[in-house]
């Protein structure tokens, strides 16, 4: 047995197990972890797997380039961005552009960011430092990145 015939084989058993209720198992967080798989060695695969299971390969495609795309950036921007509503306009830009994080002044004056999302709209967030709030002054914009946490449900301000 190939390999192709062996990801069929593995397609065709798992999509229709179910458990003790009667429920498939193969639900939409192990497709995506077994396409994540799938498209890491062969992207023919993937459509191969889609057909199979009726699903549409464009959308799922998308779905795990999504997934695979996610970032983390920690960033300090430094200059006249406290006392200038840069936290609140940070929060209003993150919800516009689509990033969940944090943002908070630190004792040093400087502000500090969490922004986590797709690597494209985390670089937009990070380019929307820079301009700032309309009050504001920004000289440096300090970015470290780390691999995505998931844990934000939204873009808060912390204290």
């Amino acid at each position: 047995m190939n390999l192709d015939e062996a990801v069929k084989s593995l397609i065709l058993t798992t999509k229709d197990t179910k458990n003790t209720k009667g429920q498939k198992i193969f639900n939409n967080f192990s497709f995506v972890l077994f396409v994540s798989f799938v498209v890491s060695y062969k992207h023919s695969f993937l459509a191969t797997f889609c057909e199979l299971i009726n699903l549409d390969y464009r959308t799922q495609r998308r779905q795990v380039k999504d997934m695979e795309e996610q970032t983390r950036a920690r960033v300090i921007i430094s200059g006249r961005v406290q006392g200038v509503f840069f936290r609140v306009e940070t929060q209003r830009a993150a919800e516009r552009i689509g990033v969940k994080g944090w943002v908070r002044n630190q004792p040093d004056g400087t502000v500090a960011a969490v922004f986590e999302g797709s690597k494209q709209n985390v670089d937009r967030a990070i380019q929307w430092c820079w301009q700032g709030s309309p009050m504001s002054a920004v000289t440096d914009v300090a970015v470290q990145w780390e691999p995505p946490s998931g844990q934000y449900d939204a873009f808060d301000i912390t204290h």
